[in-house]
């Protein structure tokens, strides 16, 4: 089996290679309707701020090398005159390639880096391994064998442990914030995909999946979260049912199985709310 040391592939590749990553898996268990809306227009799924917000933090905080290199701030150059026209071009043909920011965007990535290395424990987990490490496995799920994908953010091996760390930005990193995020954006399901795709090359380790999230505001808390066994076992419904949708849509592709209603609905407090609120 190779393992991540020896199966680096670059992002073009590892986009273009066949396989389900967790995100789609997660659009699956919505409905067959909204991974076949993914299909057919792949453009509403494009590069979003959000995203460009997650790759400048990634890059600085798990690979600040990469980033002093390949992340610019272009210089202020006033471009309506000659001169200034020519030292833009001069710039731009030496920077051109790299991936340029403002300088709002640079100082937020240092303060929020600066924030999630002063944990210590965050610190100690965020070295000595390998950030950006695509892996590649084969998977039965109900039966049926499917060719798997993942990039994870961070992998550390410790002994006969395999951590594989996911650094989230986020509004709040609470426990009770952060918990609900996993609800609401379906985190299980990625922790359980790349629990199972580590275990696939490393079946002799214990493989745990770790968040790390950090806020995008101040205080820029940053808390280290370890995904609970009933976390991986949710994770794995919701991979199983995703795979039974996409099944059932296959068969029939006119039944896209949307979780809408046309009736009005009674809207009432979820109980996790009332409770707190007593």
């Amino acid at each position: 089996m190779i393992k991540y040391e020896e199966s680096l592939i670059d992002e073009k590749t590892y986009r273009a290679y066949d396989a389900w990553a967790a995100s789609d898996i997660r659009l699956l268990a919505k409905s067959y309707g909204h991974y076949d809306h993914k299909l057919k227009y792949p453009e509403d799924y494009s590069y979003t701020a959000a995203l460009r917000a997650g790759t400048i933090v990634h890059a600085c905080v798990l690979e600040p090398e990469r980033f002093d290199i390949e992340f610019v701030v272009p210089p202020e150059i006033n471009k309506r005159t000659k001169a200034g026209k020519e030292e833009w071009d001069e710039w731009e043909s030496e920077n051109g390639d790299k991936f340029a920011l403002t300088q709002e965007e640079y100082d937020k990535a240092m303060v929020m880096r600066h924030h999630v290395l002063r944990n210590p424990r965050a610190k100690e987990l965020f070295s000595g391994g390998m950030a950006e490490v695509p892996i590649l496995w084969e998977e039965d799920i109900n039966g049926i064998t499917y060719k798997m994908k993942g990039r994870a953010d961070y992998v550390k091996i410790v002994g006969d442990q395999v951590l594989v760390l996911d650094l989230k930005t986020t509004m709040e990193a609470t426990y009770d914030a952060f918990q609900r995020s996993i609800i609401k954006w379906d985190y299980s399901t990625q922790a359980q995909h790349y629990k199972r795709g580590f275990e696939h090359l490393y079946p002799d380790h214990e493989v745990s999946f770790i968040w790390v999230p950090v806020e995008k505001s101040p205080p820029y808390g940053c808390q280290i979260f370890q995904a609970s066994e009933e976390i991986y076992a949710h994770g794995q419904r919701i991979r199983e049912e995703g795979f039974r949708n996409l099944e059932h849509g296959e068969a029939d592709p006119n039944q896209l199985n949307l979780p809408y209603s046309d009736e009005i609905q009674r809207m009432k407090l979820p109980g996790w709310f009332k409770n707190r609120a007593r």
